[in-house]
């Protein structure tokens, strides 16, 4: 497991509601960051209609650990990420 100086990280998620700005821990799924931002927007009926972007990619394996983000994307204090609506294809 990657240890991190204080095993969680500050992470930044703007929302078309507000931003959030929060101490996560590394060991919980990104999931958690999701919901965090869904519960923020009030579109918890809506979960399929949103996504969690880093640098305009989508980030789709929400079940993996924050921390193993932090590893593979060289996450920082401060990362900021975007919590969006996914595009309605017609």
């Amino acid at each position: 497991m990657l240890q991190h100086p204080k095993d969680e990280i500050r992470l930044i998620v703007v929302t078309t509601a507000g931003d959030i700005d929060d101490e996560f821990k590394l060991d919980r799924p990104l999931e958690h960051v999701f919901d965090k931002a869904l519960r923020e927007v009030g579109g918890e009926g809506d979960r399929d209609q949103f996504a969690l972007e880093y640098h305009d990619a989508v980030l789709s394996n929400l079940s993996r650990t924050i921390g193993h983000f932090v590893k593979e994307l060289d996450w920082t204090d401060g990362t900021q990420l975007e919590f969006v609506p996914k595009p309605v294809v017609v």
